[in-house]
């Protein structure tokens, strides 16, 4: 084959080439502009072609999207007599660990001993083998770091730490971004790739301001070993939270 006319079937071959992928991309950003700008849902399609592109998987359907949700403020409560912790938890440990039978019977030892018991909720995908989290709720949803934290060994309770909130005023309704434009947002802002998404949920994170706590709306995307949370609400200056699990 002469070597020229092969130099120009790649040359053309390779224009070609480009006008696809820059096709490709000109109507994936088409896409975007059309529905995140308006923090409408982007078609499933579309939205699937984003995480192919990526190289990401679902490893569960994202949650519904309510159209608002309450806002609070709150205060750290005080537990006087336990011993102070960091960022305002509170630790009780115990030199003779406690027996317990089952789940049953430790959940009703923690009602006696723990303040507030009744608020907080077991999260099964923060806990680990000799660690169960609870997690405190606020009109069923959960407040990240409104945490209950009971180390056990053996069967016995070693240690406790709690977070907990108190509230004192509940502000305006917010509007909420979509679960797809929140995760499409982390994923561009962190430069996620080739990852599985192991679980989207709305919840609270509470914001320490001068005196009380903000109590605001997040998505708490799992990644890998990573939660990132990320500000429910548009008009919200809150940056992403990186928490190791």
């Amino acid at each position: 084959m002469d070597w020229h006319r092969a130099k120009t079937i790649l040359i053309i071959a390779f224009i070609f080439l480009d006008l696809f992928l820059g096709f490709q991309l000109y109507t994936t950003m088409q896409a975007k502009s059309q529905y995140m700008n308006k923090n409408e849902q982007m078609p499933e399609q579309a939205f699937q072609t984003q995480l192919r592109q990526k190289q990401i998987k679902l490893g569960k359907p994202l949650p519904s999207d309510p159209a608002q949700i309450n806002v609070f403020k709150a205060k750290v409560s005080n537990l006087p007599s336990w011993q102070k912790g960091e960022r305002g938890s509170y630790v009780k440990t115990y030199s003779k660990p406690i027996y317990v039978k089952d789940e049953s019977s430790l959940n009703k030892l923690l009602s006696t001993i723990v303040p507030h018991f009744s608020d907080y909720r077991y999260s099964k995908s923060d806990s680990k083998p000799n660690e169960r989290v609870y997690l405190q709720t606020k009109e069923d949803l959960q407040i990240f770091n409104g945490r209950l934290v009971v180390q056990l060994e053996k069967n016995k309770l070693k240690a406790i730490e709690l977070s907990h909130y108190t509230f004192t005023q509940s502000l305006d309704e917010l509007p909420i971004n979509s679960a797809q434009s929140s995760l499409l947002s982390l994923i561009e802002s962190e430069k996620i790739s080739k990852k599985i998404i192991h679980e989207v949920s709305l919840g609270y994170w509470a914001y320490p301001t001068a005196e009380e706590e903000t109590i605001l709306p997040v998505w708490r995307i799992y990644i890998g070993d990573t939660y990132y949370l990320v500000p429910a609400n548009k008009a919200s200056s809150q940056n992403i939270e990186k928490i190791k699990k």
